[in-house]
């Protein structure tokens, strides 16, 4: 039983660091797809595609990776967390941790 709760734990903390890893790749890779551009075609650019890919995506990181904190934590510690859970989650509260047990990812 310890066993099964160390690989339980172990699986979603990968899960975790997967998620936090395509949220990254996912909001640069237009920013990459730039630079590959701007290197091959020395003074060629695509503005709309700038401005996309450093006004959109890359500061859409923070929001994302809230996102991914936020995706198991019913119960927020901090007033500004549940803030945003209620904004970005719609309120919507799955389930509650046992009483006394603050901000636990449950499953």
């Amino acid at each position: 039983t310890i066993g099964l709760s160390k690989n339980r734990k172990a699986r979603a903390v990968a899960r975790q660091c997967t998620l936090y890893t395509l949220a990254f790749l996912s909001t640069h890779l237009l920013d990459v797809i730039a630079s590959i551009i701007c290197k091959v075609n020395p003074g060629e650019f695509y503005r709309d595609l700038d401005i996309v890919a450093y006004m959109v995506f890359q500061p859409a990181l923070g929001t994302i990776n809230f996102l991914v904190f936020s995706r198991n934590r019913y119960t927020m510690a901090t007033p500004e967390g549940r803030f945003l859970r209620g904004i970005f989650c719609c309120g919507v509260a799955k389930k509650t941790a046992a009483p006394g047990v603050i901000d636990k990812a449950l499953p």
